[in-house]
Order: structure tokens, then sequence, then C-alpha cells
């Protein structure tokens, strides 16, 4: 009985801790109109260290929400400092809405748009992350990894032309030439021109061995091109690591885990 009644009172704090709204989850009449709501989610499974770090960050925003007269750049950068712990902890919807309000009160930041478009390829939104990535891509043009992945969600989407213009164009960049021959590869097969593909796969390889798992791909153009004997040697070679390409933006959320 004393066990029941303690496992009852426990889990009547968790739900009261939940439950308790804040500014950003009942947003004050000043800000309603421009900003959408942010629930508070259940982190009691996240470590100590993690939860702290995003009731920290919330606790930001939920001053700064108090007052009308706010600054908006401010208020912004804090909303997407606490999308990116969300969206570092997988917890998207949540993150979501914060790079939401960020971007509807500073439209031309950058990072927050491409966050966005990154969370909603992660989320398998492709529709989202197209319009995203675009917006991106417009904001800050030189930021090759934001066309890297437009180009993943246009293959994605089966816009073939538009993923192959795309990964053509950075093949003359040294950083992602491997991956713009691994997308090429990719835009070949679909189309189901084999000798090409295996072609694009291979050069991908030879800049990034440590890639086994394009040896898949490349193992099934070169047997549909007829060649079953090197597809076998190339089968038995696969592997579950990925091409990874330099993302400075990625990398600062993979770093706020440590």
């Amino acid at each position: 009985m004393r066990l029941t009644l303690s496992i009852f009172l426990t889990h009547l704090i968790v739900f009261s801790i939940i439950a308790r709204a804040d500014n950003l989850d009942t947003l004050p009449p000043h800000w309603q109109q421009q900003l959408e709501g942010v629930i508070q989610v259940d982190i009691s499974p996240l470590k100590p260290a993690e939860q702290k770090a995003i009731e920290q960050a919330r606790a930001k925003v939920d001053a700064l929400l108090l007052h009308a007269e706010t600054d908006k750049k401010l208020l912004s950068s804090e909303y997407g400092k606490l999308g990116n712990l969300y969206l570092t902890h997988d917890l998207f919807t949540s993150a979501d809405a914060c790079y939401n309000n960020a971007i509807k009160l500073a439209p031309g930041h950058f990072p927050w748009m491409y966050y966005s478009a990154y969370l909603a390829q992660q989320d398998g939104n492709m529709q989202l992350a197209l319009t995203r990535f675009k917006q991106a891509t417009e904001l800050d043009t030189e930021y090759l990894p934001a066309r890297y992945r437009l180009a993943q969600v246009q293959l994605e989407l089966n816009h073939l032309e538009e993923a192959y213009t795309l990964f053509n164009q950075l093949l003359s960049n040294a950083e992602f030439t491997a991956a713009a021959h691994n997308g090429l590869g990719q835009v070949f097969l679909m189309k189901q021109e084999y000798t090409s593909a295996a072609e694009h796969f291979t050069l991908a390889l030879e800049l990034a061995p440590e890639a086994n798992s394009i040896h898949y791909p490349l193992a099934l153009s070169l047997r549909a091109a007829g060649n079953k004997q090197l597809a076998k040697q190339h089968l038995q070679q696969y592997g579950k690591r990925e091409l990874v390409i330099n993302d400075p933006l990625v990398n600062a959320l993979e770093a706020l885990k440590d």
C-alpha cells in the first residue's frame, strides 16, 4: 500500500512539473498574434545536466516574453538556442515551434532557417525541408552544406534534374567532391543509367574509402550493368559507415551533446 502511494505521489509530482505552464506555453497577450506556443514536453528521461540546460534556456525566453518591448533579435536568438537543445535530443515538435518563432522574429537570420530545414529533413517532412532549404540558400549563397542538403531533399522527392544540377555544382569544391559524386550516383541509379551510376559511386569511394555504405549502391549498379562478379566483390565490402560532410552548424549541434 505504501509502495503504491509512493509511486502515485511520484507520478503526480512529475505530472505537475510537466503540466505547469509558463510564458512559452501560454503566451502573454502582447505576443499571441506574433508567436506560437512551445509546450513543455517531458524531459525527465534526459540526463540531469541536459534537463538543466533546457530549463535554463527556457527560463531565459520565459523572462523575455514578460515584456512587450523586448528586443526581437534577442528573443529570436534565445528561441533559436532553445530550439537547438530540443533538436539535439530529438524533441522535434518543441524544436520546430522554437525555430518558427525565431524565424518570425528575425526572418533574415540564416542559422535558424537552416536548422529548421535540417529538422524537417531529419523528421522526414521533405516538402517543408525543400521550402526551408531553398529559403536558407537564398539567405546565404556561400554555405555549401545547405546546397548539398537541398540536393538530398530534391533527390528524396524524385526531382532528379534539380538534384543533378545541385550535385554537379558541388563537384568543383574539393570538400564536397566525394559527396557530390555519391549524390550523382544516386541520381543516375534512379534514372536506371547504371554505367554512369557505377562510375560516380566508384569515384566517391576512391575519395572517401571509409564510407563503406557506398559499396551497396555501387554493387546494385554494377549488377544491373551486367558486371556481376565485380558487383559481388563490392557487396562483400558493404558496411554501415555513411559518407559524412563537414557541416559546422550541425557540428555545433553535436557539440551540445557533450
